[in-house]
């Protein structure tokens, strides 16, 4: 009776602090790897006959910072005109990349595998046995 009761709680800390551990690695690995760089939209994607859209491609060049002039197609907003200045995120080799994997994102991957261990160990018992 012991392992029903306090089985599935401690499976759901484990479960959930291994995930939070692990996305807060992430965290640090990707903060450390990708910065902000200001670019200059040099054209943007029409989107002919599409739908309205939350954001646009754009063609976008930056400096980075040896020196070396860039270019890559980001996301950018869809009101964002030719010639304005935009902010993108790259790696250590200059490729356009997503935002890095922020703390508050990170809490809720360690709830949600905590939360499913917990309802996985409390249900575990009551499967039943092919006889």
């Amino acid at each position: 009776m012991i392992v029903l009761v306090v089985g599935p709680p401690m499976a759901g800390l484990v479960a959930g602090r291994t995930a939070y551990e692990s996305s807060m690695r992430t965290v640090q690995a990707q903060s450390a790897e990708r910065q902000q760089v200001s670019a200059r939209v040099m054209s943007i994607t029409e989107n002919v006959g599409q739908p309205v859209k939350e954001q646009a491609q754009a063609r976008v060049r930056w400096t980075d910072s040896s020196g070396t002039v860039r270019t890559a197609t980001a996301l950018v907003e869809p009101d964002t005109s030719k010639g304005a200045t935009v902010r993108v995120w790259v790696d250590r080799d200059g490729t356009v990349t997503s935002p890095p994997l922020t703390k508050p994102q990170a809490v809720p991957n360690g709830w949600f595998v905590g939360g499913m261990a917990v309802i996985s160990a409390a249900t575990g018992p009551y499967r039943s046995v092919p006889s």
